[in-house]
Parts: C-alpha cells; sequence; structure tokens
C-alpha cells in the first residue's frame, strides 16, 4: 500500500471511530448501510470548555450572560436586614458589610459560580502578630476584617478536600491552592467562601453551566442564522436578461455584484427593454413558532428560569398569573437559604468577633448575640393583582367579624402585624377562584337574609 493510500486509510478510519455504531450501520438492518444519516448522531457526551472558550462565549452571547447575571443579580438585589438585635449593632453590622463591599462581591461570585462553576470570595483577616493565609484564623487575634475580594475558578488552581468517608469533615475542603502575582498560594479554607452547586463525586472543580447549555445555544445559533436566511430568502430576485455572457466568468462576477448592490441600496432598478426581474418567495409554510417555542421550553427548563426572565424581564414585579415567575423567584429564595445564608453569616461572625471592626464596642461572641439575618423580599404583586387579594381579603374579615368568627383585634393583627401578606400567600390561582367565590357566595347570603 502506498503512502497516500496509507494515510487515506488512516484518515478514513480516523473519521469512521468517531461516531455512534449503531444498528443502522447494520448490513442486516431494513434501513440500509452506514449511508443513512442517522447513523452518523452521536451519543450524549460532555462539552469540556477551557476558560478561554467560556470567556469567548460569553462575551458573545447576549442569552447566556442573561442565564449567569440574573439570579445572581435576583439573589443579592433586595440584599438583607437585620433583626433580634438593639438598632445600634444592627446598623453597624450593616455598615461593616457595605464598607467591605459585601452585596457587591457576592454577587459576583454568585455570577462566577454560574459562568466557570467556582465562585471564591477572600477574606482578608487581619490578626495581631505575625501569620501565615495557609493558617486557620486565630479569633483571639482577629482585629479586623480589611477586604473581601471575589474571584473566579480562573484563579483556583486546585483544593485539597477531605476524602474520608468516615470523618466528621468527609467533603470539606481543607486548603485552596490559588494563583497569585507570579506564584502560588495554598489558602486555609476559614480565609476562603467558596460557592460550587453543581458538582460530581470525585470531580474536584464545579461544573459550568456552558456545559450543560451548550447543545441548546448552538441551536439558538444555527436558528438566528438560519431565520436570517429565510428574511434574505423572502425577497430573492431573479433576473432573465441576454446581456450577460454566461461562459465569462470574471465578467458575470463583476456583473452580479453591481446588479446585487443596486438592488439592495437602491429602491429603483434600470433593466432593459426585453430583460425580465421579478421576486421569489418562499411557497412552503414552516412552522417557526413551533419550533422556536420547543427551544425556549427546552432552555428555561434546563437553566431553570421562565423564558421571560431570561429575556430581561423587569425586577420583582409578578401579576396574578405569572405562577412561572412565583416559582422561579421561590427558586431563588432557596438559593439564598441554601448556599448565600452560612457564608454570610459567618462574614457577620467574623466581624463580630474581630475587636476592632466596628461591630460592637469589643470582640462580641456570636452565640451571646442572637441576631437574625433575614433575606428582603425578592417580589411584589403588580397594584392591580395586590388590590385585588387586599379587597378579597377585606370582604373575608368582614364575614368573619359579622358572624363572630374572629375578633376586631385580632383581624387587625393578622392584616397589620409585621410580616407581609403576601409572605403569608401560598395558594393556587383556583384556590383564590375558590375563596372569591364562597365569600361571594356569603355575601348574597347575607344581603338577602
Amino acid at each position: 500500500m502506498g503512502k497516500r493510500q496509507e494515510t487515506k486509510q488512516k484518515k478514513s478510519n480516523s473519521v469512521s471511530s468517531g461516531y455512534k455504531k449503531d444498528f443502522f450501520e447494520s448490513s442486516t438492518s431494513s434501513k440500509g448501510t452506514a449511508k443513512d444519516p442517522l447513523s452518523r448522531q452521536k451519543g450524549i457526551t460532555r462539552h469540556r470548555m477551557s476558560q478561554w472558550m467560556i470567556s469567548d462565549i460569553y462575551a458573545v452571547n447576549g442569552i447566556f450572560q442573561n442565564i449567569v447575571n440574573i439570579p445572581a443579580e435576583d439573589a443579592t438585589r433586595e440584599w438583607i436586614s437585620i433583626a433580634g438585635v438593639e438598632d445600634a449593632l444592627a446598623q453597624q453590622i450593616m455598615n461593616k458589610l457595605s464598607n467591605l463591599g459585601a452585596q457587591y462581591n457576592f454577587q459576583e461570585a454568585l455570577k462566577f459560580e454560574r459562568l466557570r462553576g467556582d465562585g471564591l470570595i477572600s477574606i482578608g483577616a487581619k490578626q495581631t502578630g505575625l501569620f501565615k493565609i495557609s493558617d486557620p484564623i486565630e479569633i483571639s487575634k482577629l482585629t479586623d476584617i480589611d477586604y473581601i475580594h471575589a474571584f473566579s475558578g480562573v484563579k483556583l488552581i486546585d483544593y485539597i478536600e477531605n476524602e474520608d468517608v468516615f470523618s466528621p469533615e468527609y467533603g470539606s475542603t481543607e486548603l485552596f491552592e490559588i494563583q497569585g502575582a507570579g506564584d502560588t498560594k495554598l489558602v486555609h479554607n476559614d480565609r476562603i467562601i467558596h460557592f460550587a452547586t453543581r458538582k460530581i463525586e470525585d470531580e474536584k472543580r464545579g461544573i459550568p453551566l456552558i456545559e450543560i447549555l451548550y447543545d441548546l445555544l448552538l441551536i439558538f445559533d444555527n436558528a438566528t442564522w438560519s431565520t436570517g436566511q429565510l428574511m434574505y430568502s423572502m425577497v430573492h430576485k431573479r433576473l432573465k436578461t441576454d446581456g450577460v455572457d454566461m461562459s465569462d466568468k470574471e465578467l458575470r462576477q463583476n456583473i452580479q455584484n453591481e446588479l446585487d448592490f443596486e438592488f439592495n441600496t437602491l429602491s429603483l432598478a434600470v433593466i432593459g427593454k426585453e430583460d425580465d426581474l421579478d421576486y421569489i418567495s418562499p411557497s412552503v409554510s414552516l412552522p417557526l413558532k413551533d419550533m422556536y417555542d420547543f427551544l425556549w421550553e427546552m432552555l428555561s427548563a434546563v437553566s431553570r428560569m421562565p423564558k421571560s426572565h431570561i429575556m430581561g424581564q423587569p425586577q420583582g414585579t409578578v401579576t396574578g398569573g405569572q405562577f412561572d415567575s412565583l416559582n422561579y423567584y421561590m427558586r431563588i429564595a432557596g438559593m439564598q437559604e441554601a448556599h448565600v445564608r452560612e457564608p454570610l453569616e459567618y462574614l457577620i461572625d467574623l466581624s463580630l468577633l474581630a475587636s476592632k471592626s466596628g461591630v460592637g464596642t469589643k470582640s462580641i461572641e456570636p452565640d451571646n448575640v442572637k441576631y437574625k439575618m433575614k433575606f428582603n423580599p425578592l417580589w411584589k404583586l403588580d397594584a392591580e393583582t395586590d388590590a385585588k387579594i387586599r379587597k378579597m381579603n377585606a370582604e373575608i374579615d368582614n364575614i368573619y367579624l359579622t358572624h363572630n368568627v374572629r375578633s376586631p383585634d385580632e383581624t387587625r393583627k393578622e392584616r397589620f402585624n409585621e410580616t407581609s401578606m403576601i409572605e403569608k400567600l401560598d395558594m393556587s390561582e383556583e384556590e383564590l377562584l375558590k375563596i372569591a367565590r364562597e365569600v361571594k357566595k356569603a355575601k348574597e347570603a347575607m344581603d338577602h337574609g
């Protein structure tokens, strides 16, 4: 076998071995041989992305940017409030968080986690005497928290986990290896806040969202390009003329370029007496809306975001029928509780423990301070829906008061306590309609004596 034939054979083998082999390639299949296009389909494979590839996709794909940014922004948009302590101490805690830029840094870390798989925050703990950042924070020597900085998994080289399944600390990170200025640093986990919500057992790094969304975003990219081609084809032009020598390739190309410029930039076309120009539009009606709706449904399911939020719906306002938005905000609230509360309370505790942080007059044991950190409500109803619900509640209260079901004091406490009405509302649209019908029925019965 000659070198050219040998190279051709190797190339053929390498290409064919890269495709899924299934029954379509069987010689006994009624569908034929490998010429069947379905035999060229690949099975589900993982798209492992380099950091520069992730950066490039994020830089140019607006849908991916929204999926990365919006949940992180929503989780930190309304921020927190401190209760359960004196107003002065609560204000000191909030001032310290503000000085550290905690709201911004937590938002950035959550974005990095979605983008890269790992989002981190460094804690600049100030201590008396010399110390190494690879050592745990010595609380007795802690004086202040000077700064915090959010950064992504790009700077995370490796980290050491406790892999002993019989250890109480199993799965926890002991040391982080971080890229520094020309060197690497081992940093104790006391000094790092780490977000990684999508992980596979025995893989240290979190999974970037793009690995999950890549196929769908690729289809969207293809759909956008195809839509553009369809729009161009809507005004496809055909010119019949004797003024072009089809055998002269260079002359034909020059004339085509000139006519293409004229017909696409000018509203007036000048053609010869015997020439014929018409427009050709596609005659086949394509189910574009159904196809695009399917893509949006798939993208919403995988990203766990409603289409309206991916497209940038105004933040925080929900109408009565937007149950997908309510579910989305409930999911964000769950993310706050599961992933944000503990590290944020840890930062507050460090500020209480530090002797010169400005939080309290000296080092305070967090266990002795029964503060309560609350995430502020993420959303509110639009004015019309809120008014309807308030009217419904007023009618219910009137029935209760009329029939002595509840006293005026109980009603007043129910409606005007610190907990907002909407925080207590947990009913479906059907349940709300059922209540409305019952209220209407009771009102009619009262009107007729």
